[in-house]
């Protein structure tokens, strides 16, 4: 990763002493969270059409998205970026232990609301089960909560973690459509943006970063 095109060194480095000191201490912890958290789960027993790879993918970029914006909103970095990674963990979960149905959740849930189809089938959603998960791997509150509520973040007591997420999530799904700053701007709910103070700035530096972080996204997830 340190020799990688993103970090543009004139030498190349030669040893694990020195990548660590070029990436600092917070990306190594970024890079092995990453690297654990796609390596911790099987296969699925069948395929449910649950393109893990593109998942991943997604969640890396969200995560580094959040990273960003937390840096921008003075939130922690490092809880944003796992809380980010984490957001969509439960769809992994029922991947890996109801393929059938999550295969029939995802034929049903096309490009409209995936919690909306699990509810609907399952009685249950994939927030759900990740908190869930989050609770028992002791990940901070923060984090479940961020899990949890990270599709409806306008809870009491206002958590900015997961509000964070959220815009992050709505930020990479915008600019994936090829929205323009102003236009992802007026599509975040407004509670949520006056809550955190949310500016014009912060969401024009994610755009700005978008191709650093859709290439970091691609090194966390490389398998």
């Amino acid at each position: 990763m340190s020799n990688s095109a993103f970090y543009g060194l004139p030498r190349q480095v030669g040893s694990i002493q020195e990548a660590v000191v070029v990436l600092g201490f917070a990306n190594v912890r970024t890079l092995v969270i990453a690297a654990g958290l796609v390596g911790a789960f099987p296969a699925a027993q069948k395929n449910s059409g649950f393109d893990r790879k593109k998942f991943w993918r997604d969640s890396a970029r969200i995560a580094l998205c959040a990273r960003l914006l937390a840096r921008r909103l003075k939130q922690n970095q490092e809880i944003a970026f796992t809380a980010g990674l984490l957001s969509g963990i439960g769809q992994i979960v029922l991947d890996v232990c109801l393929p059938r149905e999550f295969g029939q959740v995802l034929q049903q849930a096309g490009g409209n609301s995936l919690i909306a189809a699990e509810q609907e089938l399952l009685g249950f959603d994939h927030a759900t089960i990740g908190a869930e998960v989050a609770k028992r791997w002791n990940f901070p509150a923060a984090i479940q909560h961020a899990i949890r509520f990270h599709h409806d973040p306008v809870q009491e007591p206002f958590e900015p973690i997961s509000a964070v997420v959220s815009v992050a999530a709505l930020l990479v799904q915008g600019l994936d459509s090829g929205a323009a700053p102003d236009e992802l701007l007026q599509h975040l709910p407004e509670t949520v943006t006056q809550r955190l103070g949310l500016e014009r700035d912060a969401i024009e530096a994610c755009v700005e970063a978008m191709d650093e972080i859709d290439a970091a996204a691609g090194m966390l997830t490389e398998t």
